[in-house]
C-alpha cells in the first residue's frame, strides 16, 4: 500500500478489507520518511490464573521490546491489575453472540469437559450443557477479541481446556499462528510448541532420523536435560511431599509458600490441601526403596489433560495398578515386586494406596529421584517422570499417548495391551534414540523457567520461538 505523498511506506489494511496481506513480523523500527514506523507486532495472550504471573511478567517483557501485548478474556482483567494499570491491555468485547462462534473453535473444549464428565459424577446432561453454552458465548467474546485486534502471535497456556481451548481454536480458524506452553519435561523448564503441548507437542512428530542424528548442540542440551534432571529445582510436587513427612507445621508452610509462589504460584483447593494433609503421616512411614528388585508405576493427577484426553483407556490413574500388577508378576514370574507412587497433587491418591495395598505393591513416598534409579523399569500413563526416567538411564513404558511413547525411544502399550512383553523390553534400558529425543526436547522445545517465575535465558528463547512462527522442522502452527 502507498503512503501519503507516494512514499511507498508500508501502512496497516483497513479494518474491513478483505483479503489484505498480513503485515510481516517484524519489531517496532523508528520512521525516517515523514515521521512514519513499521508496523507493532501484536500477540494476545492467555491463561489461567495460576500462571499469570509468568504471563503477565512475559507481557511486560514484550512491552519492552516495542511490541503490542494484550490479555484475551476470561482472565484480561486481573491481568490488567497485575501489570499496574486497571484496564491497560486487555482485550474486552461485550454482547458478542454465541450463536455466531463456530463449531470447531469449541470442539477441542467440549471434548475434554465430555472427559472429565466421565468419570466424574458431578458432570450432569445440565451442567455439561451449561459448559457447551458457556464455551460458545465465550467463543463469540473471543471471535469478536481476535477480529478487532488482529494478533500475529497468540500466546496460551495449555490450550487443551476451557477457554483457552477456545482462544486456540479461534486464533488456529483463522492462520494465526499459536504458540502453547505448559510445565516443562524437565525440571525448572517450560515445553514451547505450536502444535500443542505434552503427547501433542511438535515434539512427538520430529522425525526418527532427526533423533538419530540431532544436529549442532546436541550433545550439550543432551547433558543439560540430564543436569536439569539430577540437580535443577524439585518438581512442585515433589517440593510439597518431601516437606509432608516433617510434620504439620513444615507442611503449613509448604502450602502457604505454594499459594504465595515461591513452589507453584497456585493456589491450592481445598482438595489438595486436605489430600496433602492426609498423606504427611504415610509420607512420614515411607521409607527407601525396597532392596529387591521393583518396577515404578507412577502415576498422576486423575482429571488432567493427560488422562483425558491422552490416557490411552485410562480414566482414572488407580485403574493402572492391577493390570500393571498382574504384568509385573507374569512377566517376571513373581520374581519382581511393584512400587506405585501416587501423584502428590491428585485428590484421589488414597484410591492408588488402597489398590497397591490390595495388590501387594509397595508405596513410594519422599523423593522421587532414589526411586526411578533403583527401578527395573518405570511404568507411566504418559506422565513427565517419563523424561526424568530416560534420562536417569532407566527404560520406560506408557500405557497412554506421550510425546517419548514411540518405537527406539520408550515402549508403548495403549490401552493395556501386551503389558508383559512390553515390560521385558523396557527392563532392557532406554531405546537407542533416547538421547538423540532427550536433546531435541531440550534444544528445540524447552524454554528454562516455571509456571510463576523466570530463569536466566528465558525471555531470549521464548521471543525467539515466536519470532520463528513454527516449530523447529516446521512442525506445527498453522
Amino acid at each position: 500500500m502507498v503512503g501519503k505523498g507516494g512514499q511507498g511506506i508500508p501502512q496497516e489494511a483497513p479494518e474491513g478489507k478483505r483479503g489484505a496481506r498480513r503485515r510481516p513480523w517484524r519489531r517496532r523500527s523508528p520512521g525516517r520518511l515523514l515521521g512514519h514506523t513499521a508496523p507493532v507486532p501484536r500477540l494476545l495472550v492467555t491463561g489461567p490464573s495460576p500462571c499469570l504471573p509468568l504471563l503477565v511478567a512475559f507481557a511486560r517483557e514484550a512491552r519492552e521490546r516495542g511490541w503490542s501485548a494484550e490479555f484475551a478474556p476470561p482472565e484480561g482483567a486481573r491481568a490488567a491489575r497485575l501489570l499496574g494499570a486497571a484496564g491497560e491491555g486487555v482485550a474486552r468485547e461485550r454482547g458478542a453472540r454465541a450463536a455466531s462462534a463456530p463449531s470447531e473453535v469449541v470442539a477441542g473444549a467440549l471434548a475434554f469437559a465430555r472427559g472429565v464428565a466421565r468419570v466424574d459424577t458431578r458432570w450432569t446432561r445440565a451442567a455439561l450443557a451449561r459448559e457447551e453454552a458457556r464455551l460458545r458465548r465465550a467463543a463469540a467474546e473471543i471471535e469478536a477479541v481476535l477480529r478487532r485486534t488482529r494478533p500475529d502471535r497468540v500466546v496460551v497456556w495449555n490450550g487443551l481446556a476451557g477457554s483457552g481451548a477456545v482462544v486456540a481454536g479461534a486464533a488456529r480458524a483463522r492462520g494465526i499462528p499459536v504458540l502453547h506452553l505448559e510445565n516443562g519435561f524437565f525440571p525448572g523448564t517450560l515445553q514451547a510448541s505450536y502444535a500443542g503441548v505434552n503427547a501433542g507437542s511438535g515434539l512427538a512428530a520430529v522425525p526418527d532420523p532427526v533423533l538419530a542424528v540431532p544436529g549442532a548442540g546436541a550433545e550439550e542440551a543432551y547433558r543439560a536435560a540430564v543436569a536439569a534432571v539430577r540437580d535443577g529445582p524439585a518438581w512442585e510436587g515433589d517440593a510439597l511431599h518431601a516437606l509432608a513427612p516433617k510434620g504439620s507445621a513444615a507442611l503449613d508452610r509448604a502450602l502457604r509458600w505454594a499459594e504465595e509462589g515461591p513452589i507453584t504460584g497456585a493456589r491450592l483447593g481445598g482438595g489438595a490441601r486436605r489430600a496433602l494433609r492426609a498423606r504427611s503421616d504415610e509420607a512420614r512411614a515411607a521409607g527407601a526403596p525396597p532392596r529387591g528388585p521393583y518396577v515404578l508405576l507412577a502415576l498422576q493427577v486423575g482429571a488432567d489433560t493427560q488422562i483425558v484426553l491422552h490416557g490411552g483407556g485410562i480414566e482414572r490413574a488407580a485403574d493402572a495398578v492391577a493390570p500393571v500388577a498382574r504384568a509385573v508378576a507374569e512377566a517376571s514370574g513373581g520374581e519382581v515386586g511393584l512400587a506405585v507412587r501416587p501423584h502428590p497433587l491428585d485428590p484421589e491418591a488414597g484410591r492408588a494406596r488402597k489398590e497397591a495395598a490390595r495388590v501387594g505393591a509397595a508405596v513410594a513416598g519422599g523423593a522421587l529421584g532414589p526411586w526411578i534409579d533403583g527401578a527395573r523399569a518405570v511404568v507411566v500413563v504418559n506422565s513427565t517422570v517419563g523424561f526424568e526416567s530416560l534420562a536417569r538411564g532407566v527404560g520406560v513404558l506408557a500405557l497412554g499417548r506421550a510425546a517419548y511413547g514411540r518405537a527406539g525411544v520408550a515402549e508403548v502399550a495403549p490401552g493395556g495391551e501386551g503389558l508383559g512383553a512390553a515390560l521385558v523390553r523396557a527392563g532392557a534400558g532406554p531405546g537407542p534414540l533416547a538421547r538423540g529425543f532427550l536433546a531435541v526436547a531440550y534444544r528445540d522445545f524447552s524454554v528454562p523457567g516455571a509456571r510463576d517465575r523466570v530463569f536466566g535465558g528465558t525471555w531470549d528463547a521464548l521471543f525467539g520461538a515466536l519470532e520463528r512462527g513454527r516449530d523447529p522442522g516446521g512442525e506445527g502452527g498453522p
